[in-house]
């Protein structure tokens, strides 16, 4: 079977229809769950820079 029968087969084009469609709020998703990662990552290098300037006389 060719990629030309498989992207005029209507149910492909309608799965990658919605794959983009949905895409968006998929990558949304996934960046608002590791959203809390890089908060604690940021605090950590704040914490570890608060340390640094603390030993620096």
């Amino acid at each position: 079977q060719s990629i030309l029968q498989l992207i005029n087969n209507s149910s492909f084009v309608s799965f990658w229809k919605y794959f983009w469609s949905s895409g968006i709020e998929i990558i949304l998703e996934i960046s608002s769950a590791f959203r809390p990662l890089f908060d604690i990552q940021s605090s950590i290098l704040d914490f570890e820079s608060r340390i640094v300037r603390n030993k620096v006389p």
